[in-house]
């Protein structure tokens, strides 16, 4: 995954890897630590957490270098998600 932010003239690049974000680790992370605090996840269980990282990670695949996120603000910002 991709992430670029341009703001006020700086860009900040950062390329993290798929692998670490997708896996099942991460979605026991998402489900034990991160939705109690997120109302959108608070009622996902963890084989519903694994199904949504397994289907972001086929995702991935079949869209490898078509962007995600594509935000543009009134201030010129920019905010770019390539999966």
């Amino acid at each position: 995954m991709r992430i670029r932010v341009k703001a006020d003239g700086h860009t900040i690049f950062l390329p993290i890897p798929s692998c670490l974000l997708f896996n099942p680790l991460s979605a026991l992370l998402v489900c034990k630590f991160a939705a109690p605090h997120v109302a959108a996840l608070s009622g996902l269980t963890y084989a519903q957490t694994r199904a949504l990282m397994h289907g972001l990670s086929r995702a991935r695949r079949k869209l490898r270098g078509e962007p995600l996120v594509d935000v543009k603000g009134g201030n010129g910002e920019q905010v770019y998600v390539i999966l």
